[in-house]
């Protein structure tokens, strides 16, 4: 249960077309500022089960604002962690933009719509860009392709399309985010 040097170069982060490490500061680290005492290997699987769970667990919440019921969000959220058990492992280990940043993102946008509550949005916005920059430019195009299928989705699901409020709305919405 040794990981290898390909693991090693890409649990911290190492990109193979520029050739230079990077740190990703994010939570999935606590293991190794909590627990310092254990060996690397030990804390390298640590980390990746938090990723994993967190990345479930942010999957789940999402599963819930969307209103689905108990038995399809056990269900997707079972299928979610298990891919994710793959393709963490078995791709990239560094993959947490993809793993809990893209729940976050669609979860922040959907608190925009039903809460009206920006707050997250900002916070992942700014965990995007300060703890996980390799990823922020991916994900800052999938964050504005995603909010603006949703203001779109939102747009069409109005009744009153005919009136000028779904038109300010979308606007307001697309414009403070």
């Amino acid at each position: 249960l040794n990981f290898s040097t390909w693991d090693f170069k890409n649990g911290i982060g190492y990109d193979y077309f520029a050739n230079f490490y990077y740190i990703p500061l994010d939570i999935t680290l606590l293991p190794f500022f909590l627990l310092p005492f254990l060996s690397y290997s030990q804390l390298m699987w640590l980390s990746f089960l938090l990723k994993i769970l967190l990345g479930t667990a942010c999957f789940t919440y999402l599963l819930k604002l969307y209103k689905l019921d108990h038995k399809t969000i056990l269900f997707m959220a079972f299928l979610y962690g298990s891919a994710d058990l793959f393709f963490a492992q078995n791709v990239f280990a560094s993959y947490t933009g993809l793993i809990i940043y893209i729940p976050l993102i669609l979860i922040a946008i959907e608190l925009i719509f039903q809460k009206n509550n920006y707050l997250i949005f900002s916070l992942v916005i700014f965990q995007i860009f300060l703890f996980n920059y390799y990823w922020a430019w991916n994900l800052s195009l999938f964050m504005a392709l995603a909010l603006l299928g949703r203001c779109i989705y939102q747009f069409f699901t109005k009744k009153n399309i005919l009136t000028e409020k779904p038109y300010k709305e979308m606007t307001w919405v697309l414009s403070k985010s």
